[in-house]
C-alpha cells in the first residue's frame, strides 16, 4: 500500500514539474514585448504638417511611389479611334470609330500590354484600308476585318491563335474581306 502512495505522489510530482514551463511560458507570453520600430525619414518627414495639402499628397507619393491608373475592368474605352477592353494586365481591341481609313495598334496602352484583338473588331469598317497589329498580340478574333477595304496584312510572329466561327464553313481573323490579297 504505501507502494501505491509513493507511486501516486511520485506521478503527482511530475505531473505538476511537467506543467511549470507551461505556465511560465504563458506567464512571459503576457508581457508587453517591444520590438524597435524601423526607420523611415521620407514617411516621417511625409507626416509632418506641411502648408499645403499637395505638399503632403506629393510627399507620401514619393515614399510609396505613384498608384498605376485605374481603369474598370472589362468596360469599354477608348484610345484614340481604338475601342478597348481591360483584363487584369491585357487589353483587348475591341472596334474602332467610323471613318477610320488607317489604323496603327499601340503595343500598350496606359501601362497595359495589348494582347489580343477581339471577334468583329473591324467587321463592316469600309473604309479602314490599313492596319498595323504590334509584336505581342497573341490572338485574333474571327471576322476580325470582315467587310473592310484591307488589301494586305502583316500578322506578327507573336499571333499564337485565331477564333473561329462555323456557319457553313470555319471562319478565323481574315474572313470575310474580299479586298484582302496579300498577308
Amino acid at each position: 500500500m504505501r507502494t501505491k502512495r509513493f507511486l501516486a505522489a511520485f506521478l503527482a510530482l511530475c505531473l505538476s514539474l511537467t506543467l511549470l514551463p507551461s505556465v511560465v511560458i504563458a506567464v512571459e507570453s503576457e508581457a508587453e514585448v517591444q520590438f524597435p520600430a524601423p526607420e523611415y525619414p521620407q514617411l516621417e518627414a511625409a507626416q509632418s504638417e506641411p502648408e499645403d495639402g499637395e505638399e503632403r499628397v506629393e510627399a507620401l507619393l514619393d515614399v510609396v511611389g505613384s498608384p498605376a491608373p485605374a481603369i474598370p475592368m472589362g468596360e469599354t474605352l477608348t484610345y484614340g479611334d481604338l475601342y478597348y477592353t481591360v483584363s487584369g494586365d491585357s487589353i483587348t481591341i475591341t472596334g474602332c470609330a467610323d471613318g477610320v481609313t488607317s489604323l496603327t495598334i499601340p503595343a500598350q496602352i496606359d501601362g497595359r500590354s495589348v494582347t489580343a484583338i477581339a471577334n468583329n473588331a473591324f467587321n463592316g469598317k469600309s473604309s479602314l484600308t490599313n492596319l498595323t497589329i504590334p509584336e505581342g498580340v497573341t490572338s485574333l478574333g474571327y471576322y476580325m476585318i470582315r467587310g473592310t477595304a484591307i488589301s494586305s496584312i502583316t500578322i506578327p510572329s507573336t499571333v499564337t491563335y485565331s477564333d473561329e466561327y462555323f456557319s457553313g464553313g470555319y471562319n478565323g481573323a481574315l474572313a470575310g474581306c474580299s479586298t484582302l490579297n496579300m498577308v
